[in-house]
């Protein structure tokens, strides 16, 4: 019940988006639904009565069935006649770009997650910048198979935030680069230090409070 009124929230808050604008068919359905998790979550969670009714293992099983069903919709849709055409330039971009992400998710990470968790949320972010959220989740799934920790959630959340990130490029960016590749190169970069700054001071505040 808990989960399918989160669903309805979220599509009820997608529609009104669409409605309002167009432009806002892009926005996944999980986004809206993540939004809303977030919002009751942070209006229950000193609530005792609606803590009390809510099942932790029941929406568990819940959430590990339906990851199950995202990762084998994702493997399927994969298509293998574009790896045996680009195999070679696939191999070369995918090894370079593994090592600059693995640096970020092993390296970087441990200057701005908490140290509670921060392996497994680190695996999971590393199979996430990879591929897409259902494959840092199974990467996840590999080594915390219970979902004990509280990785899967800050992973959720930050595929959450960095779609908002991500959509410039999708809509704007990839035509605006035809015209203006240097205005759209030094954004990045700006945006990109802008980020890890704040990452990186908040981070440590964070850590320093935990500790």
């Amino acid at each position: 019940m808990l989960v399918g009124f989160i669903i309805l929230c979220g599509h009820i808050l997608r529609t009104g988006l669409i409605r309002i604008n167009p432009f806002f068919k892009n926005l996944p359905l999980f986004a809206c639904c993540l939004i809303f998790s977030a919002i009751f979550c942070v209006l229950t969670q000193k609530a005792k009565k609606v803590n009390d009714m809510i099942d932790r293992k029941t929406v568990v099983r819940i959430s590990g069935s339906a990851l199950e069903y995202m990762i084998t919709a994702a493997l399927a849709t994969t298509s293998i006649s574009v790896f045996t055409t680009y195999a070679v330039p696939l191999i070369v971009v995918g090894a370079s770009v593994a090592l600059v992400t693995w640096f970020a998710s092993f390296v970087l990470s441990k200057w701005v997650l908490p140290k509670d968790d921060c392996f497994e949320t680190s695996v999971g972010l590393f199979g996430q910048c990879c591929g897409v959220l259902a494959t840092g989740l199974l990467l996840l799934k590999v080594v915390d198979p219970d979902f004990q920790t509280n990785a899967a959630t800050n992973i959720t959340s930050s595929s959450t935030l960095g779609y908002t990130y991500q959509l410039q490029y999708t809509l704007v960016f990839t035509a605006l680069i035809m015209t203006q590749p240097m205005f759209v190169y030094l954004w990045s970069w700006g945006l990109m230090l802008i980020l890890l700054g704040a990452g990186m001071f908040f981070g440590k505040k964070y850590r320093k409070k935990a500790v």
